[in-house]
Formats: C-alpha cells, structure tokens, sequence
C-alpha cells in the first residue's frame, strides 16, 4: 500500500498489510526533557513544557509514532504517595500510601483523572499533542496497570511478601487497582490519543509465572474485556523477561504487545504468529552505549524475523535511557526504515 507518513505505517502493520517499510519509532520518556535542557519536574508537571519539548523531540527524530510520556505515578500521587523529582530519572516515591498500614485501602477512593493530581495536566498535554499530530501520526498516552498501580502504593517488597502472607488483601488491592486504571483509561481515550497500559513490574525479572497466574492474570482478563465492550483499543508493554508468561499474555484480548529486548521475539511469533502486532524489541541501553554496529546488528536480527509477516512495528524494547545520545537514536530510525524495506533498491 502507499504510505506517506507514519499513521500509514502503523495503520498497514495493524492490518497485516505492507507498505513500503516497516514503521519504526522509539519510547523516548525522559529522554525527551534531556533533549530540550528542559529540568525532569518541569517537563512532568508543566503540560505546555511537556508539549514543548515532545514536539522538539519529534522534529529532531522523526519516528513514526510518538507517546505522551508520563511517570509512574500519575495515578498514585493524588491518592497520597508523595514524590521527590530527579534531576536525571523518573521520580523517587518518598513514601506509600499503604506501606506502613495495609488498612488505608479501605478508605481510598478512585481517583477523578480531571481534577486530580497530575491528571488534569496530563490530559490537557495528551489532547493537545493528539490535536497536533492529527491524522499524520498515532500519539499514545499511558495508563499503569493494576499491579504496577499496587506496587507503587504498597512497595513491590511487600506486596509480594503480602501474596504469602495476606492472599486477601492483595485480592482486594487488585480489585480497586483494577478500576483505578479503568477510570484513567476512560478519559484518556476521550483525548483522542490510543492508550498503552504498561505493567514494568509484572515482568519475571521480578515476579514468578504463579504469582502472575493468581494475582494479576486475572485483573488483566477483566481489563481488556472491559476495553473491548469500551471498544478502547489498548496495547500492553511489560518490561523485563515474560518468556514463562507469555502463553498467559497472549489469552488476553490484545491486538499489540511490546516487550523488551530480554524478552523473545521468535518466542512471542511461534505463538502468536500475527494474530497480534508484536512491537520491540531493541535493546534500550543500545541508545546510550551502543555502536553504530551493535544497533544495525540488532535491527537485523528482529527485522529479518517479523517483517516479512507484517503485524511488526520496530521499536526499543522499553523507555531508552535518559543519558541516550541524539545521534544513536537517529541513526536507530534511519537505519531501521532502510533495513526494514519491503522493496528493496
């Protein structure tokens, strides 16, 4: 199919047709802010900074998709967490709601993403980056999932001691977590961006294949159930290794997946084929470190795997690394969209 700009690119991905190439984008985060000289607490508390400097970063990088980045504490913060901004990272939860008393759960209420906290700023920058990319390019937003909801307000330690320990109580945080992301989900469709839900800590680098079964599964199944009534259409990434898991992974309803480079790629296409699109799986310390060599070799490899069946969008793995240097990240999207060729010259 003709393609002219990068919503065509993801559109053919998405219905496992072939445009010219592959479309290729980048989870810049962070790194973004870095690239304006803009400070971490300005560009995640500013929505007209946050605009700012997404759009510079777009313009100096060109991918085909771009996300409306935001910590993971957007929907935490306005339920007590308190936080301390970084100078060069994400920002430091100085304390949990329920760390100290797991009882606090009984008296939190759903947050309203349009009053409070950070929602209303972070609705207001997804809108606007939406309106301006328009139909030329797909603009995520994101919503935490539930377990990363959970282990941010209980500590990841303690929730998991909390599985052995207390089954009910986590049970019962999963299901109030569950409709926290339901209620952010909701009114970030309605800014007119697509909506990734990502859960970093339900990786195995953390978890084990059981706990994820007990206690997160099944908040996942009812998510994306609840997304398909909503006709919302919500990607997952989960960071890390998610091998043991991804058969569990891909009995949800989910028509994209992004993993992270420890993750497999020929495993998640043995099983998946295309009944999804696979998004990934670059390396993210490849953009701070790597060599012009190191990053061609690996778009190869993850190139000559999933393009040839279409239902592929290259990407790093995970959010690329604050100290990411422009010329890497470049040199990533020049070399990926002629790599990934369907015709080549």
């Amino acid at each position: 199919m003709q393609a002219s700009c990068g919503m065509d690119y993801v559109r053919a991905a998405f219905k496992r047709d072939f445009a010219n190439r592959v479309p290729v984008t980048v989870s810049m985060g962070n790194f973004q802010a870095n690239l304006a000289g803009m400070s971490l607490e300005t560009f995640l508390t500013d929505p007209k900074q946050m605009v700012a400097a997404t759009l510079q970063a777009y313009d100096k990088i060109r991918p085909d998709t771009m996300v409306a980045h935001i910590d993971l504490n957007l929907e935490t913060e306005p339920l007590g967490n308190q936080l301390e901004f970084q100078a060069d990272g994400p920002p430091l939860v100085r304390k949990k709601v329920l760390e100290d008393d797991k009882g606090v759960l009984a008296k939190l209420k759903v947050p309203e993403p349009e009053t409070d906290g950070r929602g209303p700023f972070y609705l207001q920058a997804c809108k606007e980056l939406s309106a301006h990319f328009g139909r030329e390019v797909p603009v995520a937003s994101v919503v935490n999932g539930p377990w990363n909801i959970a282990v941010t307000l209980r500590g990841a330690e303690r929730l998991i001691e909390d599985t052995f320990d207390d089954p009910p109580f986590v049970q019962e945080l999963m299901q109030y977590t569950t409709e926290v992301a339901k209620a952010y989900t909701v009114k970030l469709k309605e800014t007119g961006t697509g909506v990734s839900m990502t859960e970093a800590a339900a990786s195995c680098s953390l978890i084990s294949p059981q706990l994820y079964r007990t206690f997160i599964k099944p908040y996942h199944m009812e998510l994306f159930e609840f997304y398909k009534a909503n006709k919302i259409n919500v990607s997952l990434h989960i960071c890390g290794f998610i091998d043991p898991i991804l058969e569990d992974v891909l009995e949800l309803r989910i028509n994209a997946l992004s993993v992270d480079n420890l993750t497999s790629m020929k495993r998640l296409r043995d099983l998946a084929g295309t009944r999804i699109v696979a998004i990934g799986n670059i390396d993210p310390k490849l953009y701070a470190q790597g060599s012009s060599g190191q990053i061609e070799q690996a778009v190869r490899e993850v190139v000559d795997l999933c393009a040839p069946d279409s239902a592929f969008i290259l990407s790093s793995g995970c959010e690329i690394p604050y100290d990411s240097t422009l010329d890497r990240v470049r040199h990533f999207i020049e070399f990926g969209r002629e790599y990934g060729k369907y015709v080549k010259e």
